[in-house]
């Protein structure tokens, strides 16, 4: 497991990355040089294994190939983990114990909120909870700390699709989502080469973009 490569920063000024071939989540801090030390009281001896953290979630190993493609810094230290396939996200603390203090169970399972097909694409703090990318559907996920719909996300059932906005998102839509102020998102598509910045009322966010289009062309 591992495949996926991503990095944040953590609440203490450290950074973190998961990936690799060994399939670790490493706790390091940048040095002078350029170079990084282990934050050796992070994990154990600074690296957690991500197939540790995918079995105690309940993540099939045969699933688990992407698993730590996604990953979200919290402000208290704990750590989020997902993948495209498993569409499961993984609430960890630094010992690599599971976050049911942060997250229902500690996890977040997309396919049973969006249906057996889904596939998983970034992740963002909203709120109270959480906006996931759902990538085969081009649509963005409301989701509250006990793991349920946040109805009160988009236009209904906590959802919004990208499609319905006059969107035509591609299937490398949501690598990247982040927050744009407090009530918007810019959701990227690799595709086509945009971002698209989306209201969480469920409307494009026509402050940006050509001509009040709410999405920014790259190329």
């Amino acid at each position: 497991s591992g495949a996926g490569v991503a990095a944040g920063e953590l609440c203490t000024g450290g950074l973190t990355m998961s990936g690799g071939s060994a399939g670790e989540l490493y706790f390091a801090y940048p040095e002078p040089s350029g170079g990084a030390s282990k934050l050796l009281w992070w994990g154990d001896k600074g690296s957690l294994g991500l197939a540790a953290i995918a079995a105690k979630a309940g993540i099939q190993p045969a699933l688990a190939g992407d698993f730590g493609e996604f990953l979200l810094s919290l402000d208290n230290g704990v750590i989020v983990l997902g993948g495209s396939s498993t569409a499961t996200y993984v609430f960890v603390h630094g010992d690599g114990s599971l976050a049911t203090d942060v997250m229902k169970d500690g996890v977040i399972d997309l396919q049973k909120l969006a249906g057996p097909n889904a596939i998983g694409g970034d992740i963002v703090q909203y709120a109270n909870g959480f906006v996931v990318v759902e990538r085969s559907q081009g649509q963005l996920i409301g989701i509250k700390s006990d793991g349920s719909l946040d109805t009160t996300f988009g236009i209904k059932d906590g959802a919004i699709r990208l499609t319905e906005l006059g969107l035509m998102p591609g299937p490398t839509i949501g690598e990247k989502i982040v927050n744009v102020g407090d009530t918007s998102f810019g959701v990227t598509d690799g595709t086509i080469d945009s971002i698209y910045v989306v209201k969480s009322s469920g409307t494009l966010d026509t402050t940006w973009g050509a001509k009040g289009s709410g999405v920014l062309n790259l190329k």
